[in-house]
């Protein structure tokens, strides 16, 4: 009888976010550096595990949710040289819910505005159980990443993917009813509706994750990339239909960056074309691949991460800190 190992993409993924937070969470020293506030696990309306976290330099909430995940079979992604684990992959997605004063605020769609100053949001500023269920599954949504990682964990790699921004047009305008029943023209025909900065709250969440597994796992990125590709924007008319347009103004950018263990030359050649096959591809332009972060255009990543590794945080390893609760 032959016994088939089966590894679940998600609980990989959770189980490494996990590790991660209880990281941050257990060392206020730590927490504080990395700008890290509160934390509230919790799953979604369909199960899936979910967190809730704020920073001390930002003003909303972001939530990430593992959305999918599968296990990798190609020959750039079988198991690491030693190892029997696969390589899974998970998609996470990232959501922001802005403060009410916050600028962010005002580049969401008037719909969005409704729902985040609604009872569908509680006193944190994020939805509520009954508002998540109702809450429409593109509100608030800035980015993803994705991480592929074997599951000996020997080898991660993190992709920052975002669209400069996610701009809605009303091409009919937008009629809404005010508190008494009348109705109001708040937007004529053409307006942008939405005009939210999806890559600049993607990677602001992504330098903070990077920031904190390098110092948890002692680790220098082995290799950073980068790509770029024209985006879209959407065209939503009356009765809400919604056309997707592609759009020479916008961009969506992916910022990887891997970590893989191993001495062994042809090991970490076949890390590094996998790796820079995943940036070329799926209609990208390769701007770059760096093993140094001197080499690496400063708008595009953090320098500390090649050097917070050697920074040593004095853990509390007796308690987990309060920041960390049930939502």
């Amino acid at each position: 009888m032959t016994i088939t190992e089966h590894t679940d993409p998600v609980a990989v993924a959770e189980s490494l976010m996990l590790e991660l937070f209880q990281y941050v969470f257990q060392n206020d020293e730590a927490r504080r550096h990395f700008g890290f506030s509160q934390i509230s696990q919790t799953l979604d309306s369909t199960g899936l595990p979910q967190w809730y976290l704020w920073f001390s330099d930002k003003r909303g909430a972001y939530s990430l949710t593992i959305v999918e995940g599968h296990t990798l079979a190609d020959s750039f992604h079988s198991a690491a040289p030693g190892s029997d684990a696969p390589f899974v992959e998970s998609r996470i997605l990232l959501r922001y819910f802005p403060a009410i004063e916050e600028n962010d605020f005002d580049t969401l769609s008037c719909v969005e505005q409704l729902f985040r100053i609604s009872l569908n949001c509680d006193t944190t500023g994020t939805p509520s159980f009954e508002g998540g269920r109702a809450m429409h599954p593109s509100f608030f949504v800035a980015g993803h990443m994705d991480i592929i990682i074997d599951s000996s964990r020997r080898d991660v790699a993190f992709y920052c993917v975002a669209p400069d921004r996610w701009r809605d047009y009303r091409i009919d305008g937008l009629v809404m009813t005010d508190k008494t029943g009348t109705p109001q023209q708040v937007l004529s025909p053409g307006d942008i509706d939405r005009d939210f900065p999806g890559w600049a709250l993607t990677s602001f969440f992504f330098d903070k994750i990077i920031s904190a597994f390098c110092c948890m796992t002692a680790q220098a990125p082995r290799i950073a990339g980068i790509a770029i590709k024209r985006s879209r924007h959407y065209e939503i008319d009356g009765a809400n239909h919604i056309t997707v347009v592609d759009d020479d103004t916008i961009m969506e950018r992916i910022l990887g960056v891997a970590f893989f263990d191993t001495d062994d030359g042809q090991a970490a050649r076949k890390r590094a074309a996998s790796f820079t096959e995943r940036l070329d591809s799926r209609d990208y332009g390769l701007i770059g691949i760096w093993e140094q972060p001197g080499e690496i255009p400063v708008e595009w990543c953090n320098p500390a991460w090649w050097t917070i590794r050697d920074r040593h945080f004095h853990a509390d390893s007796d308690r987990l800190c309060s920041c960390y609760h049930d939502h």
